[in-house]
């Protein structure tokens, strides 16, 4: 592997890494008193660092270092968890985020920053005023501070006892391990036993395994930590002790009579394996929870995955397109030949082919909290820059989404979330004169319905102006003084160009430059959005996108010899159209289902498609949100596989067309954007009634 595929291996754990360890703090800084969430939060730094010193990067391993440092002091209980240290540490993950960014040819982070942060993190710690010349602590009194703390702080009726079994292969040496580091690492944590010495190097693979006994006060996770980078090419077992029993006394019971310390540098003194009598089986059955330890660490350990490049998956999600347009077009072969032996494998290869696509697209699949979890940061920032106290709420966190479409979302959320916390949202003295708790609430949400995704951002801030809103669009010109609209209408003024609800412009917002954008990112998604508010209440505004961009259900109709592809998600029913329900209404393009009017639009007289119509044409009802509209064609023909392709540049503004496809018999059909069409029957029905 060359050099820099190492590199981009590192760099896109590391951010993965960065990405977790921001989560895992806004959440501590909730639950303080969490030790899980304080040994994730070491863990992540911990696996930063290492995988830095193996590839190289000093700089962000140095850095690193520190923190983890102050981390570690935190996991003893030394340093409590506060708001200042979460900050800190946020700003440090900032930092390290910076360094990756100019390992890989950006610009470089301003080092005096990172100083101070380390300056800071050491005032923090040591409890002391403010110092000028704060200097980092060296890590070799680091590493004796730790085992102060491990060791001298804890009775040692309470430290718990591991027998870690390790042998190294071939493959970590290979790879670089370096055993002299683990010995120190191992020697860090508290009393230490070297019941027999294994490999030291690539040519003393002959010996035996290691088997070491530790005493520490930390949990089975912080024995892990110090072979976080060697399980995947070694044995290993760590096994909790019977806990209440000195160190020395387990040391004996396993069959040691004397004891070492491993410096890195010297071989520990140790008893060979023939001295060493075999530990007692009852000894692994009398803990059950020592047995639970084991096994959950065999599981972490046997859990495997494979990371493959977005573009790969892309490649395949393409192939796996062109395999279902070659699928439809063999099946239409079949069918029009009449070959009864041809039948049969046909409709196997339909099944599998329509298995490989479900399977395909799952994989592009990925649940959106990892999009909600990045928003955190952005509610606990914002919030403190504005003055304000804001609660953000996620909910439906495991709703899977395609991974183009969370990547497409993230500008549109941010700006969204953005505008509820300086728009919405009040200040805690205004909050509190309404009646109103002085935090306010937040709420993201996501949600299945069919074959698309419904997100929510919900505020509980003082709502939305209807009457503010008409007059500003009125003076934008967007808005006749004398016209009629709805509610919902009003709200939906907000997403054009140059309309805000803002009193004031700020930092954050206010220039009516946004909402727009929003709306247009949205429906490139083939999705919509929609605002609700109540003044003094709230504000909700609901996105719905569809699952995936690549291939999609759709119903296959026809007018004259063009055929149109209809998102059968949106589809409700079908009717026939005669003329003398053209008649009954006059001309108006609308339609009688069920004694309610919907208005609907002709696609023959949409895409100025020449021909006569036929005397009965069908009509398909499609839902968009709260309402009905009507898309009349010559001929319904059925359901259809629709493999996604793109336009071209040239009818990259064509109005009412979204994309199109292939059919099985060669010939190319349009998918109809449903939404262009809506407003087009609603201003012809408007028309026709003026």
């Amino acid at each position: 592997m060359a050099e820099t595929d190492f590199f981009a291996v590192f760099q896109e754990e590391a951010m993965e890494l960065l990405e977790d360890l921001e989560g895992a703090l806004l959440e501590l800084e909730e639950s303080p008193g969490d030790l899980k969430l304080v040994g994730k939060v070491f863990r992540s730094m911990h696996t930063i660092k290492g995988s830095a010193a193996m590839f190289g990067f000093d700089r962000i391993a140095d850095f690193t270092h520190h923190v983890e440092t102050v981390l570690d002091r935190v996991r003893d209980g030394a340093v409590p968890v506060s708001s200042e240290l979460i900050s800190l540490v946020l700003e440090s993950r900032d930092f390290i985020k910076m360094l990756l960014d100019a390992a890989s040819g950006g610009d470089e982070p301003d080092t005096e920053r990172g100083n101070s942060i380390i300056n800071e993190l050491a005032l923090l710690t040591s409890g002391e005023g403010e110092t000028k010349d704060a200097e980092p602590v060296p890590e070799e009194e680091a590493e004796a501070e730790k085992k102060t703390v491990s060791t001298d702080s804890e009775d040692t009726a309470s430290l718990q006892h591991y027998l870690i079994d390790f042998c190294p292969q071939p493959a970590f040496f290979e790879e670089g391990g370096d055993i002299e580091q683990i010995l120190k690492d191992i020697d860090a944590l508290g009393e230490v036993t070297f019941l027999r010495e294994g490999p030291r190097n690539k040519e003393s693979l002959d010996r035996p395994d290691w088997k070491i006994l530790v005493s520490a006060a930390g949990d089975f996770n912080v024995i892990r930590d110090v072979f976080i980078f060697a399980e995947s090419s070694s044995k290993l077992e760590i096994e909790e002790q019977e806990s209440g029993k000195s160190h020395q006394q387990i040391a004996q019971e396993i069959g040691a009579s004397d004891t070492g310390k491993a410096d890195g540098k010297e071989t520990p003194p140790v008893q060979t394996a023939k001295e060493i009598p075999p530990t007692p089986k009852s000894k692994k059955t009398q803990a059950p929870e020592k047995t639970s330890k084991r096994a959950e660490f065999q599981k972490l350990k046997s859990a495997e995955s494979i990371r493959v490049a977005a573009d790969k998956l892309d490649s395949l999600i393409n192939l796996v397109g062109e395999l279902v347009v070659t699928q439809a077009r063999l099946t239409d072969v079949a069918t029009v030949s009449q070959q009864v032996e041809f039948m049969e494998p046909v409709e196997q290869i339909e099944h599998l082919t329509a298995e490989l696509r479900d399977l395909v697209l799952n994989i592009r699949m990925l649940p959106i909290g990892t999009t909600f979890t990045r928003f955190k940061r952005l509610v606990r920032d914002l919030s403190a820059e504005l003055g304000k106290e804001v609660e953000m709420v996620t909910e439906g966190e495991d709703t899977e989404l395609d991974k183009t479409v969370i990547e497409q979302l993230n500008d549109p959320l941010i700006h969204l979330i953005r505008n509820s916390i300086d728009h919405g949202i009040e200040k805690p003295d205004i909050r509190n004169k309404s009646g109103k708790d002085s935090t306010g609430t937040l709420r993201l949400s996501a949600t299945h319905t069919g074959a698309n995704v419904v997100i929510s951002i919900i505020d509980d801030g003082k709502g939305l102006d209807a009457e503010s809103i008409r007059k500003k669009s009125i003076e934008k010109g967007i808005l006749k003084g004398d016209e009629e609209l709805s509610k919902q209408e009003i709200f939906d003024l907000i997403f054009a160009a140059g309309v805000s609800t803002a009193k004031e412009v700020s930092s954050v917002s206010g220039r009516g430059v946004g909402m727009d954008v929003v709306k247009s990112a949205i429906e490139k998604l083939r999705g919509s959005v929609h605002v609700d508010s109540e003044k003094g209440s709230g504000t909700t505004v609901t996105i719905t996108l569809p699952l995936t961009l690549a291939i999609i259900d759709g119903l296959l109709v026809r007018t004259r010899d063009t055929h149109f592809v209809l998102p059968l998600s949106e589809v409700e029913e079908c009717f026939e159209l005669t003329g003398k329900d053209i008649a009954r209404f006059k001309e108006r393009r609308v339609f009688e289902v069920r004694e309610h009017l919907i208005p609907y639009v002709r696609l023959r007289d949409f895409f100025a498609i020449p021909g006569k119509k036929p005397e009965r044409e069908q009509m398909v009802v499609v839902r968009l949100r709260n309402e009905q509209i009507g898309l009349v064609v010559d001929d319904v023909i059925g359901g259809h596989q629709t493999v996604i392709k793109s336009l071209g540049w040239v009818y990259r503004n064509a109005t009412g067309l979204s994309g199109s496809t292939i059919l099985g018999n060669g010939e190319v059909a349009l998918i109809i954007d449903t939404q262009a069409l809506a407003k087009s029957a609603q201003l012809e029905e408007t028309e026709s009634c003026t």
